[in-house]
């Protein structure tokens, strides 16, 4: 064979062996490189908070964490890292482009970080900006829920424990300033529901139109619109969650909780959820 045709052929060779390889490094680090910043953001927030239980979450997903990406051919997260993990965490970003898929539109409605059970993966909208304080108290309710899936613990409580999480880390975060603004604005909340004369209905609690600004002196610069609206549902929510730890009956709290959670209604109106603040005599129920 000339020896120019040898080398036309091994140029071939290595272009069909090598190209693939390189393509799946290269979107192996891209993607790497994406979501460490969460992770990251993540344990700064978590190292603030020093907590063991906190560390134990940590470790526990990223024990299993592996990088992955959507494909939309198959309708699945394929792996990009080679690890030998049973039973895997998927950590995806998706970008605009993937993000039109009609996959995703049901997926990522609520947040721009979800956790899909189904799928067994975080999924990271990278089409919106957060700031490390944003993408750690984000990350920090969905690594919550992958932690009870891992221990075989998801159940009923599993969702405000999840909140309850991320707000320990808000709390962590804002420091006295934070605390001393969610207790006035619970009180305040607290002293118009009890104003509020229409029966049942004055336990029907919207979340506030306007982002409010003093979250930017007590937290942090939110990034974007959807870092804001971020931002001000979880302070209306732990605003909430005040008010039940404060009217609650001994040992209800979580129950609760619990039901204010799963009373929100993100479907109707995804931008002003409504929420039922239970009954202070809402733990009769469960003595039925």
């Amino acid at each position: 064979m000339d020896r120019a045709v040898r080398a036309f052929m091994v140029v071939i060779v290595a272009f069909v062996l090598v190209g693939p390889c390189t393509a799946y490094c290269a979107d192996k680090v891209s993607q790497s490189a994406k979501n460490n910043k969460w992770i990251k953001s993540l344990r700064v927030a978590i190292s603030a908070l020093e907590s063991q239980q906190a560390i134990e979450i940590i470790d526990a997903v990223e024990k299993r964490l592996v990088i992955g990406k959507f494909n939309p051919k198959l309708k699945k997260i394929e792996a990009l890292e080679k690890k030998k993990i049973a039973n895997p965490i998927f950590l995806v970003s998706i970008n605009k482009e993937e993000k039109k898929n009609p996959f995703w539109k049901g997926i990522l409605f609520a947040s721009s970080v979800q956790f899909i059970p189904s799928m067994r993966a975080i999924a990271i909208d990278e089409g919106v900006d957060f700031s490390e304080e944003g993408m750690a108290t984000m990350l920090a309710r969905e690594y919550w829920v992958a932690y009870c899936i891992v221990k075989g613990r998801h159940d009923g409580d599993t969702e405000w424990n999840a909140y309850a999480f991320l707000i320990r880390c808000m709390v962590s975060l804002g420091g006295e300033g934070y605390i001393s603004l969610i207790y006035d604005e619970a009180n305040k909340l607290s002293k118009e529901v009890e104003a509020n004369t229409e029966g049942s209905q004055k336990h029907l609690l919207v979340e506030p139109k306007k982002y409010d600004e003093r979250l930017s002196f007590v937290l942090w610069e939110p990034a974007s619109d959807e870092e804001a609206l971020f931002m001000q549902r979880c302070f209306w929510i732990h605003t909430i969650f005040i008010m039940i730890e404060n009217d609650a009956v001994s040992g209800y709290v979580g129950k609760q909780k619990a039901e204010f959670i799963k009373s929100i209604d993100h479907n109707s109106n995804v931008r002003r959820p409504i929420g039922k603040l239970p009954d202070k005599d809402y733990h009769r129920l469960y003595l039925k």
